[in-house]
């Protein structure tokens, strides 16, 4: 199983995908310079997904992905949060 779900910005702003990461217990990174998150007076998105900006991916490259995949605390972090998120955001979980 996926530890973590690539979400790339698509021709829109905002996407079904991420709830599919959220269903799929992966925790969404987010690479967007803009990303319009639903509920965002309601829910802290920054405690279960990961997000990249689109020029720090680019200056960076893999030094991102491995930085984020190497620190396990931070996994561990972020599917705790993750599994509270799916109980408030996906419809009959939990």
């Amino acid at each position: 199983q996926s530890q973590y779900c690539l979400h790339l910005r698509g021709d829109t702003t905002t996407s079904r995908r991420i709830f599919d990461a959220l269903a799929a217990g992966c925790v969404p990174v987010l690479i967007s310079d803009e990303a319009h998150l639903p509920f965002k007076s309601q829910i802290n998105w920054d405690d279960f997904t990961v997000s990249i900006l689109e020029d720090e991916l680019i200056e960076h490259k893999s030094k991102i992905p491995f930085a984020i995949l190497s620190d396990k605390t931070l996994l561990a972090r972020k599917q705790k949060a993750l599994r509270k998120a799916q109980e408030d955001l996906l419809y009959g979980f939990g």
